[in-house]
This record gives structure tokens, C-alpha cells and sequence, in this order.
């Protein structure tokens, strides 16, 4: 997919990581680690646009809005865990996020800039491409 869009690929591919399910919901603040997210997201406590979503690896796309479901929104457990994640990170501006609410809501792709993995993204696609 970096490959067909036209773009650097490196650079493409690591926006497509940016804008997993499981990142975006870490990347925001709502979620303290990725496998906490990855386990929430596996196990149908996120819904995205309304729909219930279990698949860690979906691109969120410009507008979507991702949330709890409101059953596990009152879950102790889930209530710690939100409250352990909202503290540290502070959202990045291409998400939105409505901390009464528990709802994150993507505003537009992030930008190479707001990727905070440091990786050379030419080593990546010489090493994809063989």
C-alpha cells in the first residue's frame, strides 16, 4: 500500500502505522501501553463510527470517532485503565480527543513530523523490497 500511493514509501509507511487502531488509541492518552490496546480492541470494548471494532490493525480514517462501548465504559478494570493512560501523553493534533466523553475523533492524517518513531524509513523499505 506505501508502495502504490505515490508518496515516499517509507515515509507512507510509517503514517499507515500511525494510524492503527490499537496507536491511536495509545497516541491520544486513553490507553497506557499498545498491548493493552491491542487486548481491549481483540476483545470488541472499541467501537469506531458506531460499529464494533476487533481488529487491532484498522486504519483509522479522517472523521472516524472511536470509543468504548458503553457496558465496558463502567467496567472497573477499564476505568483504571483509562484513568492510567489519560494522565501521561498529551493528544497529538491530528486527534481529538473528548475526555468526558472517552471518544477520540480523527481530524486528518498525521504528518511525518508527528510520527515520534525514530527510524530511518529507507532502511525499512530496502530491507521490504528485496
Amino acid at each position: 500500500m506505501a508502495q502504490k500511493s505515490g508518496q515516499a514509501p517509507g515515509e507512507k509507511l510509517l503514517i499507515f502505522l500511525e494510524r492503527r487502531l490499537d496507536n491511536a488509541l495509545v497516541v491520544s492518552g486513553l490507553l497506557p501501553s499498545r498491548r493493552a490496546a491491542r487486548q481491549l480492541v481483540g476483545s470488541g470494548h472499541i467501537k469506531v463510527n458506531g460499529r464494533r471494532m476487533s481488529i487491532p490493525s484498522y486504519l483509522v480514517a479522517n472523521g472516524d470517532e472511536v470509543e468504548f462501548r458503553p457496558a465496558s465504559r463502567v467496567l472497573p478494570k477499564m476505568k483504571e485503565m483509562i484513568l492510567a493512560g489519560g494522565v501521561v501523553k498529551q493528544c497529538p493534533a491530528w486527534l481529538n480527543l473528548d475526555k468526558e466523553a472517552v471518544k477520540i475523533k480523527v481530524l486528518r492524517e498525521p504528518s511525518r513530523s508527528e510520527v515520534s518513531v525514530l527510524v530511518e524509513e529507507g532502511h525499512i523499505v530496502n530491507l521490504y523490497s528485496r
